[in-house]
């Protein structure tokens, strides 16, 4: 996985739940190849007063896809705690 979205991974403290997602989940895979790709482009662009609208809609866009990635993960442990409470008989 790309070392960048490891590191935003965890610094919302799921490293290693992000790695495992984007071994086994397609969609997840997407999401963060999409955030290396607009960071990768965002590095590339000068920060110059004539490029600063894309600089902003550049970071904008990191940010939606950091949500994003958030939200899946959130998701994904929802998902897996559901399933042990079923595994338990308990109601999900």
């Amino acid at each position: 996985m790309h070392k960048r979205i490891i590191a935003i991974a965890a610094a919302f403290g799921a490293e290693q739940r992000a790695a495992d997602l984007y071994a086994r989940s397609p969609g997840f895979r997407t999401l963060c190849d999409d955030l290396a790709e607009v960071i990768r482009l965002s590095e590339t662009l000068p920060r110059t007063p004539e490029n600063a609208v894309a600089a902003t809609e550049y970071d904008r866009l990191v940010a939606e896809l950091v949500g994003e990635l958030r939200e899946y993960v959130r998701n994904a442990d929802q998902y897996r705690g559901a399933g042990k409470q079923s595994e338990k008989g308990g109601d999900t």
